[in-house]
């Protein structure tokens, strides 16, 4: 879990107040991210100074180009300056407020301008060569190097400045990363709010082959930045979910098994104390330094972090997020399944008969149907995660969670790799919760039954045209509604 500390001001002209007030409040409803406004005096040339002095020491600027700011030589001046400025180049990104301030000059769409004209549009001798003495040279100069930075100028404001603060990694983030491909499951989501970020991972594929490498590097770098696995849910223990995260965990030297040193682990034990299940046995002993928590506790909180709150499915069923202040600073993950200890239980005696029986392979449809399902709300954003459960069990649960009848779900995780009995009400469970994005894993040659054939009709023919399947699966014939994307932008959805 990191910290993240950022100011973000936002510049802007005496006659730009309206505007202003707009972009502030889109960005505090939509990103809980609360700009610092700052009005310059664009005729007064010591406030236009005095405000450059503070830029070095404030995380991020951006400079807001509008009309009125244009007709003040004063402004376009000093911040020609600034923006030739090595200690500024990082720190403020002067944004047009509309496309037409580009009338002006002879920039189009198309144009891109070279490293090399940049620096000689920021020349220090600019401003005292004849050539750019005069307004104009100036203006258009200063129009030119904002063309530069605001390539995308078919783009209205705000998404310009939020693609910025994306980049930069200033904004509140919601994304769901697909790693591997086949029939397995990881995923990592990452969290963060105006200060902190978090990253949770989910299952760790069979540890074979180039998705193996694929998790490893994920995590490596994640580790490499600074950042390990602060949650690992793991939802059950079947080869293609846990396999991959066994090697990783035993492999103590690398930089990847490090990443899991402080991480809180979401787990429902099945072989304590019968210890002779291989796949859970290889777990279990690496992660006996770990904190396990299981999906039947009441009280989650010491294991919550300042931007992901644990709840249990007791909690939710009288708790909506939504009804607390500052419910979007934070994202709010409930433990949907299994709930109670008897169904934990259930498998766990799998366990005692088949070890009595000297057999070690599970009941799969019991693991399966016991996988760990979770909601996750990030504001008005909401995701379901079903591991390999059953969409039955599960929307059960959902409907009893307070104020969550016909909520929207933006996105469904397909249970069972889109396996025909395991989603059997689906699509009316998604049109109740007007979900039509789906995300769901398998083989790339696609083999009809993950997912099944009959459940993609189902879908297609039942949510629409907005219907978005996120998937490598070569879907061919819904090739229109298949989408490659490994990164899912929650927040931009």
């Amino acid at each position: 879990m990191g910290l993240k500390n950022a100011k973000i001001f936002l510049l802007y002209g005496c006659n730009d107040e309206n505007l202003v007030n707009n972009i502030y409040n889109y960005f505090k409803d939509n990103y809980c991210i609360k700009l610092h406004r700052v009005k310059i005096d664009i005729e007064t040339e010591k406030s236009i100074k005095e405000y450059i002095k503070s830029i070095s020491e404030i995380d991020y600027a951006i400079l807001l180009v509008s009309d009125s700011f244009l007709t003040s030589e004063n402004c376009i001046n000093e911040f020609l300056k600034v923006l030739k400025d090595k200690k500024y180049e990082n720190k403020i990104f002067p944004v047009a407020s509309s496309t037409k301030i580009f009338s002006s000059t002879e920039i189009t769409k198309s144009k891109n301008i070279s490293e090399e004209k940049y620096r000689v549009l920021t020349s220090p001798n600019l401003y005292n060569t004849g050539k750019h003495k005069n307004k104009k040279d100036n203006k258009d100069t200063f129009l030119n190097i904002i063309a530069d930075k605001n390539n995308s100028q078919n783009i209205d404001v705000k998404t310009r400045i939020v693609d910025k603060l994306k980049e930069k990694g200033f904004l509140k983030k919601f994304n769901i990363i697909t790693v591997g491909e086949g029939l397995g499951d990881c995923f990592f989501i990452e969290i963060s709010n105006d200060y902190w970020e978090t990253v949770v991972m989910i299952d760790g594929r069979d540890g074979k082959g180039n998705s193996y490498k694929q998790v490893k590097e994920k995590i490596e770098e994640y580790q490499n930045k600074g950042q390990g696995i602060d949650y690992l849910i793991v939802t059950h223990i079947d080869s293609d979910h846990i396999n991959g995260i066994n090697n990783i965990l035993q492999l103590d030297e690398m930089d990847a098994r490090k990443a899991f040193e402080k991480t809180v682990i979401i787990y429902n034990y099945v072989t304590k104390p019968v210890v002779n299940y291989e796949h859970a046995l290889k777990f279990e002993e690496c992660i006996v330094d770990n904190i396990v928590i299981p999906t039947c506790k009441n009280n989650y909180i010491p294991y919550s972090c300042p931007c992901l709150k644990i709840l249990s499915l007791k909690k939710r069923q009288y708790f909506d997020p939504r009804e607390q202040q500052g419910y979007k600073d934070c994202a709010y993950l409930t433990l949907v399944h299994p709930s109670d200890k008897i169904e934990i239980n259930d498998v766990y005696n799998d366990y005692i008969k088949k070890t009595s029986k000297e057999k070690k392979q599970p009941d799969q449809e019991l693991v399966n149907r016991h996988s760990i399902a979770f909601l996750l709300e990030y504001g008005d954003v909401v995701v379901l995660f079903t591991g390999d459960s059953s969409i039955e069990i599960i929307k059960n649960k959902i409907h009893n969670l307070k104020n969550m009848e016909d909520r929207k779900i933006n996105l469904i995780k397909i249970p069972h790799h889109g396996s025909k009995d395991n989603n059997t009400g689906l699509v009316e469970f998604a049109q109740v919760h007007e979900c039509s994005k789906f995300l769901v894993t398998g083989e790339k040659k696609w083999n009809k039954k993950h997912p099944s054939s009959d459940l993609v009709e189902e879908l297609v023919n039942g949510i629409g045209d907005n219907m978005h399947i996120y998937t490598n699966v070569e879907l061919n014939i819904y090739e229109e509604k298949i989408f490659r994307d490994t990164e899912i932008d929650m927040m931009g959805d």
